[in-house]
């Protein structure tokens, strides 16, 4: 079934949810400072402009942000995230599309669990 075909849909609101489609990354980057972060897990909206965003750090923190609140430094990014192409073209970062369920599941944990 094409997006289009689906049926209890207006043409108008289809598009509207097919604009509105969310992406979510998950990035790896090795590196050997201290104070950045080896892993950001990122919402994105569909000008790929960071929604909510998650950093790992080496010692087990875990950092957040979205539009409302942030913790441990971490901010959403000003700038559209690049393509998961021009990301992986640097050696030090492996960056991959997980699924909303993954990255909300994070989410929960670590901006709404005991920790956050």
């Amino acid at each position: 079934m094409r997006v289009s075909d689906k049926p209890g849909k207006a043409d108008g609101e289809q598009k509207m949810d097919e604009a509105f489609q969310p992406i979510y990354i998950d990035v790896a980057w090795t590196h050997d400072f201290e104070a950045e972060p080896i892993r950001l897990v990122s919402q994105l909206d569909n000008q790929r402009y960071e929604v909510r965003k998650l950093e790992f750090f080496r010692d087990g923190r875990v950092g957040y942000a979205d539009g409302l609140k942030s913790a441990m430094g971490t901010q959403l990014g000003e700038l559209p995230v690049p393509p998961l192409i021009e990301i992986n073209s640097d050696a030090q970062f492996d960056a991959r599309i997980i699924e909303s369920t993954l990255f909300n599941q994070l989410w929960s944990k670590h901006a709404f669990g005991p920790e956050a």
